[in-house]
């Protein structure tokens, strides 16, 4: 295998709770995840070949990591592709932990096709980081198992480990290789910082994402949790403590909920993540794919706002 394609799949958070704030500064979560049938495209490759009409096209960053010349090229200006990108600390946490002895390629592409809102509380990042690290486990012949990854992905964003998992499942066709795939799932149940990964049966639902095409810190969020009294611990599925911060902090976000909750038949609306990102949930795909076509064309619709329909936990 020279060159691989992926689909870096997003996720949305259908029970979010803050625990505590750890004294290294994460945050202990229980949170029960699950997959987003959106997704960024990834192209990975040990030549230039596979993506060299996008280096042509596109901003990249030449680099050399653990002593493999990487190049990164994405069609989204806006991100950085160093150090501080999830991706690129991806690829570098699976360079660092092949075993002694293990052959490294001279060279690495990787060209990310973004398609996901940025900033959005879905994990579009962490997704990008998972997909690279399974891309680059793959082009190297698998040398890390499913649960290596996860173990090591965890240091990379407390998403990715579940992002991992996921990102296995829905690409199973193209890791049908990896050691440990038969326990990938598209739903968990997660503690810790991300990194206590609990496989689940999936909940299907169909979706409506809406954005109201604004991002949102979550630093800034767990930071006013953190100045928050004790409160007791909250395991509710559709619940999300995060929510009344960015609702109440964020205009956009506010108005958007407010409007799909009273124009929308959704059994639930909730945000995800940090926001803003809001989630309608169907029990009915018939009754969502109506609110779907409804509000594509609705007056209540605002020019910024996105939409998107799709399914959740392989519906």
């Amino acid at each position: 295998m020279t060159s691989i394609k992926i689909n870096a799949y997003a996720k949305i958070n259908l029970s979010l709770e803050v625990v505590r704030r750890r004294p290294d500064g994460y945050h202990d979560i229980l949170s029960f995840m699950q997959d987003l049938g959106l997704h960024d495209v990834i192209t990975m490759g040990l030549t230039e070949d596979c993506i060299r009409t996008e280096i042509q096209k596109h901003p990249s960053n030449d680099c050399f990591i653990e002593g493999v010349h990487v190049k990164f090229c994405m069609n989204y200006s806006a991100i950085s592709l160093g150090p501080d990108n999830l991706a690129y600390r991806g690829v570098e946490a699976v360079l660092k932990a092949l075993p002694s002895g293990s052959p490294k390629p001279e060279s690495l592409y990787v060209y990310i096709d973004k398609q996901l809102p940025v900033a959005a509380g879905i994990a579009g990042g962490s997704g990008n980081a998972a997909g690279c690290m399974l891309g680059a486990n793959a082009l190297l012949g698998y040398p890390l198992s499913l649960r290596e990854l996860m173990h090591i992905g965890a240091a990379v964003g407390a998403d990715v480990p579940f992002s991992l998992m996921m990102n296995a499942r829905k690409n199973q066709d193209i890791f049908q290789e990896l050691s440990g795939i038969e326990e990938a799932s598209v739903a968990a149940e997660m503690e810790g910082i991300g990194e206590i990964v609990h496989p689940v049966t999936p909940k299907p639902y169909a979706v409506i994402l809406m954005n109201p095409g604004i991002g949102v810190s979550t630093r800034e969020v767990y930071e006013a949790i953190d100045s928050e009294e004790d409160r007791a611990v909250n395991r509710d599925l559709f619940f999300n403590r995060m929510e009344e911060y960015t609702l109440e902090n964020y205009r956009e976000a506010r108005e958007l909920k407010e409007a799909m909750q009273k124009h929308l038949k959704a059994d639930q609306v909730l945000m995800s993540g940090s926001g803003p990102t809001m989630v309608a949930y169907y029990n009915s795909s018939a009754e969502a794919e109506a609110d779907y076509r409804r509000a594509k064309t609705a007056d209540w619709m605002k020019d910024n706002w996105k939409l998107w329909y799709t399914e959740s936990g392989e519906m």
